[in-house]
């Protein structure tokens, strides 16, 4: 699902384009599993169905983040900049 999302991302740009994302993500694989777990526990809990829509931010670490740009095919992605929690990682195609 995220992977056709940036795929259809790397396919809307030129040869050589770049995509800018910039989001809040961590840096410790534990703190990504807590915020997905607990994402889980609370639409159990409320009955919440697979499909329906309920947001709750579930920020993906650095490093898996940049994964998932690169098994869209992205050519390479990199962190840019970071304050805080805020991101920014620029993709190429």
């Amino acid at each position: 699902m995220v992977f056709s999302f940036y795929s259809k991302i790397l396919n809307a740009l030129k040869e050589g384009g770049q995509y800018i994302e910039c989001d809040y993500m961590l840096e410790k694989q534990e703190d990504e599993d807590l915020y997905f777990s607990e994402n889980k526990r609370i639409r159990k809990e409320y009955g919440i169905k697979d499909g329906e829509f309920y947001h709750y931010d579930t920020p993906c670490t650095i490093s898996n983040q940049i994964d998932m740009f690169l098994k869209a095919g992205f050519n390479n992605a990199k962190m840019n900049w970071r304050v805080g929690n805020t991101t920014i990682i620029v993709a190429q195609k």
